[in-house]
Formats: C-alpha cells, structure tokens, sequence
C-alpha cells in the first residue's frame, strides 16, 4: 500500500506517513498474567521544515494513538481533532487480521488528517511522538519540565524538538522570537516628540492614543496558534 501523503504543492513541501509491519507482543506480568497488543511501524519522510528530521521511523501501539488523540484535544480545546478507528469490533477480536489492518488504515488517515491542520501540526507532542523513541511517560514529563507556569502556555516548537535529540544541542526560546526594531522604533519615537511641541491638546491625546495601539501590536505569539504558511 502506497503511503498517505500531505503535500503543498505552493510551497513545494510534502510529509508521508506510512504505517507497516504490524507486530503482535505477548508480555508476562507477575508471572501469571500475560498481555497482548500490536504495534505499527510509523514511517516519516517530509521536506518541511516543521519536522527536525527528514526521515524517522518508531513503533507505536493503538493505545499510544489514543494518548496522542487526548493530548492533542487538551492543548486546543477550540480545535476539532480527528477520530481514531473504534477499539473493538463486534464479533471478533482486535488480534484478527482483518481488525489489524482495519485498524493500521484508520491510524494511517487519522495522523493524515492531523498533519493536514496547520495547528495541529505545529504540536510538540506530535513531534515527539513521530520522531523520538520515548514513552508517553517520557514525553509527558518533557513536556511537564518545559511548561512555565504564568508565562506562556508552553516553549516553542523548535525547542522541544533540539531537546529530543542527544547530538542537538539546546536552544534557548528567545532565539526563536524576533527582535525589536530598535533603531526604527527609536527614530519614530523621536519624531513624535518633536511633533507634540507643536500639537494642540486634542492632537497630543490623538498621539497618545495611536502610540498605544501600535505598541500592543508587538505582544508575543502564542506557538500553538502559529499557522504554517
């Protein structure tokens, strides 16, 4: 089966999702019990430059997707995220091979879908999630580390992902954010306050108040509304 695709034929930019090689794992517990589940191959191979890597491949169970799905509708509440294929199948087990292909489709469409949301893909759980080899433990307390209380809602994207990598080193979030425009700023500032010397009072408060508009507008993007062009 051909790989899903997203592609943005504007901008030249394209991901490819493959799930393959469905694998079935039967783990001991307590010397008693067993466990059985099935796991996916999921392959990456984009050119955008949200990803970290061009090319990445990590095992990933259904429950893992649903972990994936929850996150992704607790960091945007506003947003509609995909549904995933049902958990169970009337009348036949999830390990028949008809349910896991079923099932290996409907994951396949449902990252499809995600990837196609501009806000969605701009998640640092779905990266992490694609593109490392940690547990939704692991990346539960990466995300838990990074989080700063009474600032923003999370650090930018660029960030979680340097730090998902050993051989990458760490960068800070304020080389992320563009600079001020000290000089131009400076420069315009000035001449307002040559201009007031001649304004009268209704002209000065007009000043006033057009000089207070236009310094809200520089207020800092939250990553999780960023759009990708």
């Amino acid at each position: 089966m051909a790989p899903l695709e997203v592609r943005d034929k504007k901008m030249k930019r394209y991901i490819k999702v493959e799930l393959v090689e469905p694998i079935t794992v039967t783990t001991k517990e307590h010397f008693a019990w067993s466990t059985s589940f099935t796991s996916y191959l999921v392959r990456i191979e984009t050119n955008h430059w949200a990803f970290s890597l061009p090319a990445s491949e990590v095992r990933r169970r259904y429950s893992e997707f649903c972990w994936l799905r929850a996150k992704l509708k607790n960091h945007h509440p506003n947003k509609l995220v995909p549904p995933l294929p049902p958990r169970r199948f009337v009348h036949v087990t999830k390990f028949d091979p008809k349910v896991i292909e079923e099932r290996r489709v409907g994951l396949g469409k449902f990252l499809q879908r995600v990837m196609r949301s501009d806000v969605l893909l701009s998640d640092a759980a779905l990266h992490l999630f694609l593109q490392s080899d940690l547990s939704t433990e692991d990346i539960d307390k990466k995300l838990a580390q990074e989080m700063k209380p009474g600032l923003r809602k999370c650090a930018s994207l660029p960030h979680y992902l340097l730090r998902s990598h050993s051989n990458c080193s760490t960068t800070s979030d304020t080389e992320h954010e563009p600079e001020p425009e000290q000089n131009s700023f400076s420069s315009d500032r000035a001449n307002d306050d040559k201009a007031t010397l001649t304004m009268d009072d209704s002209q000065v408060s007009t000043n006033s108040t057009n000089s207070t508009l236009s310094s809200g507008s520089t207020s800092e993007v939250d990553p999780f509304e960023f759009d990708f062009p």
